[in-house]
């Protein structure tokens, strides 16, 4: 066996000539996601600081409702969003069975979570203003404008679920 030869056995799976072919998603995914990681966590923990440094918690069932759905969004940036970032780079699951459960269980759990405490909002909201004149307080502009970045944050993961899909998918001949 050559020097050359025990080189690229010892490579393996790994060696660059052997793998695909360099692709933007490669790249542009991880930076997307992380850019997400970075700026789901520091919105949601100064939203977490805020509401429990004030001790309002008590006394206003809006702050309960706006506690819970940044609760919910915290959890599924710490504990979904890395993982997701992995599969969309990866070109399979690495972290084994009991990791994909955990993760697909906190995947719905949030996502119930956040969307009961939207239900529940809306019937707070119907039964504490009936009149069609309502007021905008500091809490429900600050609940308006997560509803627009989980929004926007959507949409983006959608457009690159389907750039990561079309780049996969052989073309037709």
């Amino acid at each position: 066996m050559t020097e050359h030869e025990d080189f690229a056995s010892l490579a393996g799976y790994w060696n660059a000539s052997d793998s695909s072919q360099f692709s933007p998603a490669s790249v542009i995914i991880p930076v997307v996601f992380s850019l997400i990681f970075l700026l789901g966590t520091v919105g949601n923990s100064l939203v977490l600081a805020v509401l429990l440094r004030n001790g309002q918690m008590g006394h206003n069932t809006t702050n309960v409702f706006i506690l819970n759905l940044s609760l919910a969004d915290f959890f599924f940036i710490i504990f979904c969003v890395p993982f997701q970032a992995t599969i969309y780079s990866l070109e399979g699951w690495v972290f084994g069975s009991f990791m994909c459960k955990a993760v697909h269980f906190f995947i719905y759990l949030t996502m119930y979570a956040s969307s009961f405490t939207l239900a529940a909002v809306s019937v707070d909201s119907c039964k504490l203003f009936p009149q069609e004149t309502r007021y905008f307080t500091i809490e429900r502009e600050a609940l308006d404008v997560k509803w627009v970045i989980d929004i926007l944050r959507y949409y983006l993961l959608e457009s690159l679920f389907q750039l990561v899909t079309d780049h996969a998918t052989p073309p037709m001949d």
